[in-house]
């Protein structure tokens, strides 16, 4: 997401056309989704594939 990010802010300023606002309108709805995402959820789904992996060495190998 930085990545993209970075790139988004480079081309930003060279990008000025009616499309541009249409373009806008949707970053920002995803910029704002994943934000939320990185910030409560990542971090809850992390530790629920911890726990998973966890569950299948145990399972494995006994």
């Amino acid at each position: 997401m930085n990545n993209l990010q970075k790139n988004h802010d480079q081309v930003s300023p060279l990008w000025q056309d009616d499309m541009r606002k249409n373009y806008d309108a949707q970053w920002g709805e995803f910029d704002d989704l994943m934000k939320n995402y990185l910030k409560r959820e990542a971090p809850a789904y992390s530790q629920f594939l911890k726990k998973k992996l966890q569950d299948l060495n145990r399972y494995l190998r006994g």
